[in-house]
């Protein structure tokens, strides 16, 4: 996102959270590309997290200065937080996924296994719907997200752009595909697919894994990404006789080389 709006010529600060540590890292130095700003909310407070973030992260933001031209987020907690630090700031959502229609995937038989799980459902729920009253538009990048979306929230009618990300062709560097299939023992007349994100069960990586035993042998599947479910994923991949064609390398700092590969 900040490289697409720096090739369009806006200078861009790219905000994340520093939830370690109470103390800010200061106002961004000029030129500065990223600043982690502190997410202060008390421990004894955890179970509640969902509801607290957005006040939290408003008030970190308001020791920062606005932006010039707009604040552009994919996550409602921080449409919410920029709304309440900066009102004047144009704040516009760039819509990844409709997260009260997904999350019920990742419990069994659809229902919240216990209480907190549906605390956290209704935070969930009521930030999302807060957030899209608030931003100033909404951009969604096919067809069915912007159906879903306005039958979801049929106010956004007004605040609802339809705009596709369209496809870059990018240039495979072949030593780097070369390298990575070779130190995860692929060979290069084998199919790759990659997977990335969070390790739970709301992503549904298990179902790529067992949809993996109907396949040639030749294909292999690799999940890019830490989380609660990984062990659960390489003991799964394991036992159906997939741990050679099933690769789990955690967390990477980059995930170009195993897009090359």
């Amino acid at each position: 996102m900040a490289e697409a709006l720096q090739q369009a010529g806006h200078s861009t600060l790219v905000l994340g959270v520093n939830s370690e540590s109470g103390k800010p890292e200061g106002p961004p130095k000029p030129q500065a590309e990223a600043l982690n700003v502190p997410l202060r909310v008390p421990r004894r407070l955890w179970r509640f997290k969902q509801w607290l973030v957005p006040g939290a992260l408003a008030r970190a933001l308001a020791d920062l200065p606005p932006p010039q031209m707009a604040f552009v987020a994919v996550s409602p907690f921080w449409i919410i937080a920029a709304k309440r630090a900066w009102p004047e700031v144009p704040v516009y959502f760039l819509y990844p996924c409709l997260l009260a229609n997904c999350l019920p995937f990742g419990w069994p038989q659809r229902r919240a296994p216990n209480l907190w799980a549906r605390v956290h459902f209704q935070a969930i729920c009521r930030l999302e719907r807060r957030a899209f009253q608030l931003a100033d538009a909404t951009f969604v990048p096919t067809d069915a997200a912007f159906e879903e979306l306005r039958a979801y929230s049929p106010r956004l009618a007004g605040r609802l752009k339809r705009v596709s990300y369209g496809v870059r062709r990018v240039q495979v560097a072949q030593k780097e595909r070369a390298r990575t299939r070779q130190a995860n023992g692929v060979t290069s007349d084998e199919f790759l697919i990659v997977a990335s994100g969070t390790c739970d069960r709301n992503k549904g990586f298990e179902l790529a894994i067992r949809a993996l035993v109907s396949t040639p042998r030749h294909l292999h599947l690799a999940i890019i990404g830490d989380g609660p479910e990984r062990d659960n994923l390489a003991r799964l991949a394991r036992e159906l006789g997939l741990a050679k064609r099933v690769h789990l390398p955690g967390v990477q700092r980059s995930v170009t080389p195993w897009y090359a590969a």
